[in-house]
């Protein structure tokens, strides 16, 4: 009875060994995909933020030119 006891608890001690190490993994992949769709979203987002930056310079130059020649009584 002794062994049988023994037996079970050595199974059980393995069981969840094996349990938890499958849950480390899971959740070490699901963190590793997590941080890459981040980097993604993120490096996305820069990208059209320079392009905005981008396009309020341009139009910021245009608006300049504009009031410019305004003031100066030029008509384009």
């Amino acid at each position: 009875m002794k062994d049988a006891l023994d037996w079970a608890e050595d199974a059980k001690s393995s069981a969840i060994a094996q349990a938890t190490d499958i849950a480390a993994r899971r959740v070490a992949e699901a963190k590793a995909e997590a941080e890459a769709q981040a980097k993604s979203i993120r490096e996305e987002g820069e990208s059209e933020l320079k392009a905005f930056e981008v396009s309020i310079s341009r139009h910021e130059a245009e608006a300049a030119e504009f009031a410019a020649s305004s003031l100066l009584g030029e008509s384009k």
